[in-house]
């Protein structure tokens, strides 16, 4: 797996991408077009002037570009292939990627969670139990459960049923003009099954399976916007 921020270097290395594709190793193969990367059915130029703000490899090597107004694109080496309304997602900002162990690609999007297994799509809103319809970020952790973070909250999904995990606050200040300290800015587990959670105004907390210690600016963080 490989997760690169922020969303303005994601953007330059999509680009670098694009360039490395359609211009070096001329001398084996043909060289990719702009034309043949991005088909003319598809995109007339380079989308260069959107944000990337995930990328994610899969299993089998393709790379995947969450952007914000062109859904998901797939890089298999050779060609794009975009996955956006128009296939089927609830919205075109894609924010967060993964994968589980069945090589189901899960996406989180700024209007539900969606799960696509190759061929089709399928959508969860808060309507099936989802926590918050604004995802942010998206862990299949080593069990297969998902943990997926959003503007306001987190909650766990097996395949069947959304159960909210509520991320305590720690006891901190907080200015009158934040108003996002609930947005869940990143999910990770470490090599001993510890779960992490980063808030943009909360700092980070670490869930053990059975306690959570918080890390602040107190504990010795620069800042509790924890990116």
């Amino acid at each position: 797996m490989m997760k690169i921020k922020p969303c303005l270097l994601a953007g330059q290395v999509l680009l670098a991408l694009v360039f490395l594709v359609s211009c070096g190793g001329q001398s084996k193969s043909k060289a990719l077009t702009s034309s043949s990367v991005f088909p003319a059915s598809q995109h007339d130029s380079l989308p260069i002037a959107d944000y990337v703000v995930e990328i994610y490899e899969d299993k089998k090597g393709n790379l995947w570009f969450g952007t914000v107004g062109e859904g998901v694109a797939r890089f298999d080496g050779k060609t794009l292939k975009f996955l956006n309304v128009d296939s089927g997602l609830v919205d075109n900002t894609v924010a967060a990627i993964a994968e589980d162990r069945h090589g189901n690609l899960w996406f989180g999007i700024h209007g539900g969670l969606a799960k696509y297994d190759g061929k089709t799509i399928a959508n969860y809103t808060t309507k099936d139990g989802l926590c918050n319809d604004r995802v942010s970020q998206l862990l299949v952790d080593k069990s297969g459960i998902i943990w997926v973070g959003t503007w306001g909250k987190v909650c766990r999904f097996d395949g069947i049923m959304f159960t909210e995990f509520e991320l305590p606050i720690p006891n901190i200040e907080v200015q009158s003009y934040q108003s996002t300290m609930n947005w869940v800015t990143e999910i990770m587990e470490d090599s001993k099954g510890n779960i992490w959670f980063g808030r943009d105004g909360y700092g980070a907390c670490k869930w053990d399976g059975k306690a959570f210690t918080h890390f602040t600016k107190k504990d010795g963080l620069t800042s509790n916007n924890v990116q």
